[in-house]
């Protein structure tokens, strides 16, 4: 989706925004460790961490975009019974280049339908969401119908979707479905941020990024690598706790603002960007690991160790086919010689 016209956020919402920020700051910064990744999770059979893993990849979140496992992933989802798994999997077989089969496209719409219509129909008002998506598309055989698309998601929302929220946020502000409202748009952007600090707040670190995002961004939900130079500081605690509570694409952006010196101190804080990328890297994000390196290689908030950092280097290339990390890695290696 692209990037539409900046919304604000009404007092109200501002100020709880803000306290609650305030409360993360006291979160430990040691409990990561102990958390398992989403990956171990999904393998002991958690569907939602199933997702949360294949949104990881598909989104680049580890280092490079990885299609591939992001769709086993959201096939294991789709396979424990999870909606969201489902229709993750049929937008990869639709549209990436490489997975693209329309075959298995419509297998994986059709289990949406059949997972969502008869849970709507029952009353559980968040696989509605699904079904607005299918006749928004006109998938599964479902006629596009753009106005009970809006009428399932906006069920969704009102039952506490946040996604569903953002979703009709996107589809009001840009006119997609051929209905433009701003007004409306920006009561469910409200509502959406609303959802998502309640969800942060109980624990739901995946939500917690996703609150830091919609701070970073006035525009219908931000997709794949992410631009921090607008960041904004309150931002930052929702970072924080989604890192150091194991949710690992968090750390490389929360590294990156405290290397770059955009919180609030305005100061660039090297030993804590050291913390969140090792974090971020010990969880996967290979991206993470090559930020970590460069800190190594020129003695940023870590001792100076090149031997170290050509190490993380060709952690980030070979396991997770990071470019950049490749050429530091040969870069490196010639100065060494």
């Amino acid at each position: 989706m692209t990037q539409t016209g900046e919304f604000h956020m009404n007092r109200s919402v501002a100020y709880v925004f803000m306290a609650v920020a305030a409360g993360l700051l006291a979160f430990s910064c040691t409990s990561a460790r102990a958390k398992p990744s989403v990956t171990e999770r999904c393998k002991k059979g958690d569907a939602t961490s199933c997702v949360l893993a294949g949104r990881m990849y598909r989104d680049g979140q580890t280092g490079q975009p990885n299609f591939q496992k992001a769709l086993t992933f959201f096939d294991r989802g789709c396979s424990l019974g999870n909606i969201r798994g489902c229709y993750g999997a049929a937008t990869l077989a639709s549209d990436v280049s490489g997975l693209n089969s329309p075959e298995t496209a419509r297998a994986y719409y059709g289990r949406v339908l059949r997972l969502a219509r008869p849970r709507c129909k029952g009353g559980d008002d968040r696989a509605c969401e699904f079904l607005g998506y299918l006749y928004h598309t006109g998938r599964a055989g479902l006629p596009r119908d753009h106005a009970r698309a809006n009428r399932l998601l906006d069920r969704a929302c009102t039952a506490g979707s946040a996604s569903a929220c953002w979703t009709l946020w996107s589809y009001l502000a840009t006119g997609l479905g051929g209905t433009k409202d701003m007004a409306k748009a920006a009561a469910y952007l409200n509502r959406a941020i609303t959802l998502l600090i309640s969800e942060c707040s109980a624990g739901k670190m995946a939500s917690c990024y996703d609150l830091a995002m919609l701070r970073y961004y006035r525009g219908p939900r931000p997709r794949g690598r992410r631009h921090w130079q607008n960041t904004n500081p309150q931002a930052v605690p929702f970072l924080e706790k989604a890192c150091n509570g194991g949710y690992f694409p968090a750390c490389r952006p929360l590294g990156s603002i405290y290397e770059k010196g955009l919180s609030a101190s305005g100061v660039h804080q090297y030993e804590k960007a050291a913390r969140a990328y090792r974090l971020g890297c010990r969880g996967g994000d290979f991206g993470a690991c090559l930020r970590l390196g460069l800190l190594y290689e020129n003695g940023r908030g870590v001792p100076k160790d090149r031997r170290k950092a050509l190490s993380l280097y060709d952690r980030a290339c070979h396991k997770g086919s990071v470019k950049q990390a490749c050429s530091a890695a040969e870069l490196l290696r010639a100065i060494m010689k």
